[in-house]
């Protein structure tokens, strides 16, 4: 029968202290990222160390446990080490297929933190598309009304649309129930009113179109940005627990050495 090196060895302490090193330097890198301001070398070979070192502790480790399970606190301090880990092999994943997948996806990318500007901007220019093809007050006598593209009943349906439609679509997106939402559906109503308006109005008709499509592009941009930064909220806290169930097995461990 194999016999492994027991954790309360000289060699199963080394590995120990080993271990316990590299996992509260990976721990550190968060403060690193807090401070990004300040120059402690390029980010990418924090992550580069993060993850080698991310792989190289896991031998440390099983071998630090002697290939055994031990009590409560050791047991819950592996369970939480390997979450941790796998976790970790999760966003990584992550982190290569999702960047790319946005890129295919969405060509359009909007930094996400800009979108709510982007938004109100682009609720102003349907607004204004809008009102060169109807003036807001059909009966307006003036010369602007008498050269409006769009009078009648299409002119209500397009206020309309773009009242109850359009701009509730590109305010909220996918919070709020729209035939928008779906692309499929977003044809068939820009197609019926292009079927309703003057051949001089398809252009316009057009943008506002484009603009419905880049709120779909945003809404997939947002979702699969949470997507990509969402494991964190999962690693990061496992990462906390892991590293006081590892103090509280040291001070065990030390206790009864």
């Amino acid at each position: 029968m194999v016999s492994y090196p027991r954790a309360s060895s000289w060699f199963g302490v080394l590995t120990g202290l080993v271990g316990a090193a590299i996992i509260f330097f990976e721990i550190a890198l968060w403060g690193r990222k807090r401070r990004r301001g300040q120059r402690w070398g390029p980010t990418k070979l924090w992550l580069w160390w993060h993850i080698v070192l991310g792989w190289a502790v896991l031998p440390v480790i099983v071998v630090h446990s002697g290939f055994a399970w031990g009590g409560m606190v050791s047991a819950t301090t592996m369970i939480l080490f390997l979450l941790v880990i796998a976790s970790g092999i999760y966003g990584l994943l992550l982190q290569q297929w999702i960047p790319q997948r946005l890129l295919e996806l969405i060509p359009d990318e909007t930094v996400a933190t800009q979108i709510d500007y982007a938004i109100e901007k682009h609720r102003t220019e349907a607004r204004l598309i809008v009102e060169e093809l109807v003036p807001r007050d059909p009966n307006d006598p003036s010369p602007v009304w008498m050269r409006a593209i769009v009078t009648g009943v299409p002119a209500l349906r397009l206020q309309e649309f773009r009242e109850n439609t359009l701009d509730p679509y590109l305010n909220f997106g996918r919070k709020m129930k729209s035939p928008l939402n779906s692309r499929q559906e977003s044809s068939v109503l820009f197609n019926r009113l292009r079927a309703e308006l003057p051949e001089n109005a398809h252009v316009s008709l057009a943008k506002l179109e484009r603009l419905a499509d880049l709120r779909r592009q945003w809404d997939d941009h947002a979702r699969l940005h949470a997507f990509l930064h969402g494991w964190l909220l999962f690693h990061a806290p496992i990462s906390v627990a892991m590293a006081i169930f590892m103090v509280f097995h040291a001070i065990k461990a030390l206790k009864y050495w």
